[in-house]
């Protein structure tokens, strides 16, 4: 039975975070929140804020920043004017803590003036982004993130992950061995790449797989749960997958979508996929 609470992952994923806080008090500079609206993105973030910052009341604290609007999109002046906050030192607590909601609609400039204070984060500061859309973000914001991705509709999940692999049975043939391998050759890498670039049809079913096989990771390594797997049938690849770091998780879904978007720029298709399978078929 699934559960039928949509915070669920939330509460799950904050059990381990603040265990793991407790234990050590190292933090990344930046997590970076997403999944469907209502999921308990924001309420996750807001719990890990009262414990950063001692169970204080955070209406109006000096050290709590919430990033929010109404409009389209979160112009470089806003985060202009958060960032300058961040050359001073917190006023009570440990953290300054920053709260962007709907990142996704930072405007370029907005974005390439946060990702500079994420690319030498000052050592006092947390920021939390919120998204619907993480792939609509800057791909050297996510690098610089810790991703959680928090799941919405378990049974629809699983029901189309179900019949991705049954109406697509090549993925069993050519993909799901080289993830079931300690390390993926690069003849084997290259023949399957060279046999996916020949049926345009294949492309979005492997991305599709790969995304989910990957997402089910960090969601492993985050709460070891295995009602919050999209294709807990692999459960075993995810698993095994999920012994690398979050980082290296990250980076790899990253790899992944960056190798997307090329294919969809009419780069070599079978160059592309070579490289991206040799890189996720090795640890």
């Amino acid at each position: 039975m699934l559960p039928n609470n949509p915070t669920s992952f939330s509460e799950k994923f904050f059990q381990k975070w603040k265990n793991a806080y407790g234990a050590s008090s190292k933090l990344p500079c930046a997590y970076l929140f997403s999944g469907p609206s209502g999921v308990g993105k924001k309420a996750c973030a807001l719990k890990m804020t009262d414990i950063l910052m001692n169970h204080a009341s955070l209406l109006n604290h000096p050290d709590f920043i919430e990033v929010t609007t109404e409009k389209k999109s979160i112009g470089i002046e806003t985060i202009r004017e958060l960032l300058q906050r961040l050359t001073l030192k917190p006023v009570s607590s440990p953290y300054i803590v920053i709260l962007i909601e709907n990142a996704e609609i930072m405007t370029i400039a907005a974005a390439n003036a946060l990702l500079k204070t994420l690319e030498e984060p000052p050592a006092h500061v947390v920021f939390f982004l919120l998204t619907t859309s993480p792939d609509q973000l800057l791909l050297t914001i996510r690098s610089r993130c810790q991703k959680v991705h928090f799941p919405g509709d378990m049974d629809l999940y699983r029901h189309r992950s179900e019949n991705l692999l049954q109406q697509n049975p090549f993925l069993n043939e050519l993909i799901l061995p080289l993830l079931q391998k300690n390390k993926t050759t690069f003849s084997a890498a290259s023949k399957a790449a060279e046999t996916l670039a020949k049926e345009s049809y294949a492309l979005e079913p492997v991305f599709t797989l790969l995304q989910n096989l990957w997402h089910d990771a960090l969601t492993w390594k985050n709460t070891s749960q295995e009602d919050f797997l999209t294709m807990p049938q692999l459960k075993n690849i995810t698993q095994t997958l999920a012994t690398k770091s979050s980082e290296a998780l990250s980076n790899n879904i990253d790899t992944i979508l960056e190798t997307l978007h090329a294919i969809d720029g009419n780069v070599n298709k079978t160059l592309a996929l070579e490289r991206l399978l040799s890189t996720l078929g090795n640890p």
